[in-house]
């Protein structure tokens, strides 16, 4: 087995490795793997103060822009460790700098999306930093 002259951490060194992958690359494409199937997952969210969970049952009814070949593994997804850590955090402060990238990203694709259905004037508002894909 080879052994890595640099470490995994270090996102200069894995930029142009020989290996041919680009951690930053990589980097986006799960954010885009990411907004693309959660990207009405705020309507499921409970309030700080409810006892109640996420939503999945109404997440999943309103998923119509995924797949039914995908529902098993949304619904292994929304019961994991670190989608309920997320939630947790978005509940708890929802102005988190990685929470709200998170969410002006999904506004970022809803705005481009002509399937949206936004109207002209009812686009949401999103930072230029969500904008920018080399800024992940």
């Amino acid at each position: 087995m080879e052994q890595l002259n640099y470490s995994l951490l270090d996102t200069a060194a894995n930029e142009n490795g020989s290996d041919g992958f680009s951690a930053r690359e990589i980097r986006s494409a799960f954010l885009r793997f990411f907004v693309s199937i959660f990207r009405a997952y705020d309507k499921f969210v409970p309030s700080k103060n409810s006892d109640k969970g996420f939503d999945r049952v109404g997440f999943m009814k309103e998923s119509n822009h995924l797949n039914s070949e995908c529902h098993e593994y949304m619904s292994f997804l929304l019961t994991s460790q670190m989608f309920e850590r997320f939630i947790e955090e978005r509940v708890v402060n929802e102005n988190d700098p990685e929470i709200r990238f998170f969410n002006e990203s999904i506004n970022a694709k809803m705005n481009r999306s002509a399937k949206s259905g936004l109207l002209p004037g009812r686009k949401k508002e999103v930072s230029v930093r969500a904008t920018r894909k080399k800024n992940i």
